[in-house]
């Protein structure tokens, strides 16, 4: 009767210290895994117009307005997925 009682008390911890280690262990697989699964989003492409002038951006505001309008007609949103520098000379030719 001795040895059957150690014999189930000795089992008894094994199995029990069986499932402590599985867990963590299938824990540990599937955050090592989590990662392999997910996709970065592509970086969004800025497309960069320059608009270069020879008198002042104030003079031509509603030509650049309307430029502006049209391209966000086309479904582009400024600063989103487009990127609009203005550069003027002021009216000095040699600038």
């Amino acid at each position: 009767m001795t040895l059957s009682r150690v014999n189930r008390a000795s089992n008894f911890p094994l199995q029990r210290s069986g499932a402590r280690v599985a867990i963590p262990c299938v824990l540990a697989c599937s955050l090592l895994a989590a990662p392999l699964d997910i996709q970065a989003q592509p970086a969004v492409k800025l497309s960069r117009i320059g608009y270069l002038s020879s008198v002042s951006v104030s003079t031509q505001q509603p030509q650049l307005n309307a430029f502006r309008q049209k391209l966000r007609d086309l479904g582009y949103v400024e600063g989103r997925n487009i990127v609009i520098e203005q550069r003027s000379a002021e009216g000095r030719r040699g600038r």
